[in-house]
């Protein structure tokens, strides 16, 4: 199991970006992917902490659609992390997207550049500190 080499106490995870690109691919299912992850990390860590970002904008010109379905999973994700957390194992929420402007801090309106990426380790942090992990 690619997890069980490093059994993590505490998880970030930010992740259905690409997934929203290729408007493909359900929310449903991705959500269900983030399920797939928690039950690997918790076969090997029960009482692993995790907290999950409500991803940052997608806007890149070759995508019409991407925005709106990043709104729809971030939507989502609340009552997601409310039907997993456990108190052994719980899970928090927290928002990337507010404050985060793809113009401003991603270099192609999809990936940070060095200030989208000081903003998002900044507000994993500040949510670390809140839940007094840090």
């Amino acid at each position: 199991m690619w997890c069980a080499a490093d059994r993590a106490d505490l998880m970030l995870m930010h992740f259905g970006t690409n997934d929203a690109w290729n408007s493909g691919i359900p929310i449903m299912d991705i959500t269900r992917a983030y399920s797939d992850v928690l039950a690997a990390l918790r076969a090997v860590q029960p009482r692993v902490t995790v907290f999950v970002a409500q991803i940052i904008p997608l806007s890149p010109d070759s995508c019409a659609d991407c925005e709106r379905r990043v709104c729809e999973l971030n939507q989502q994700i609340p009552a997601w992390a409310a039907a997993e957390s456990s108190a052994e194992s719980p899970v928090y929420v927290v928002d990337q997207r507010t404050g985060f402007d793809s113009g401003t801090h991603a270099y192609d309106r999809v990936h940070p550049k060095m200030m989208g990426s000081d903003r998002i380790s900044g507000v994993w942090m500040d949510a670390l500190r809140a839940k007094k992990i840090f």
